[in-house]
């Protein structure tokens, strides 16, 4: 058997917290309810570490393919890449990610915008719900 490298899994110094109808202690939100299908998974440490504003993604889809997208755009930042508001990312997954301003306990966010499974943004009138809920304010994620 030949000796085989084993290729070493990506160090993130940063945490990702999905909040939804709790609390997030390192946030200071408590008593938290969402509307249906929205949540708030968000990153801590693109702020400190890298002078980057931290990821938003505020569908509540699977927790693995959140924190895949999340940790991807991590890791970018972390390679020196720097996204701004309005900005298409491609490369993550199967269609290109729209980042759009957004603020989470006063502090801007980068929100990660999903199509909806017709590949339409929310500012299109036939985006279908909850995508068509992407911008509202976090606030008004909440009941």
């Amino acid at each position: 058997m030949k000796n085989q490298k084993k290729e070493k899994a990506p160090a993130f110094d940063w945490i990702i917290h999905f909040v939804t109808d709790y609390a997030c202690q390192l946030c200071g939100n408590n008593d938290l309810h969402f509307k249906p299908n929205l949540c708030n998974f968000h990153t801590h440490g693109m702020r400190e570490l890298y002078n980057h504003p931290e990821f938003q993604l505020v569908l509540n889809i699977d927790f693995n393919i959140a924190g895949y997208i999340l940790n991807k755009l991590g890791l970018m930042v972390k390679e020196g890449r720097r996204f701004k508001a309005g900005e298409a990312v491609s490369g993550i997954g199967i269609c290109d990610l729209t980042l759009f301003e957004a603020t989470d306990n006063s502090k801007p966010v980068l929100r990660v915008i999903l199509p909806d499974p017709s590949y339409r943004l929310p500012d299109d009138e036939n985006c279908e719900h909850p995508y068509n809920l992407q911008y509202l304010s976090t606030e008004d994620l909440m009941l």
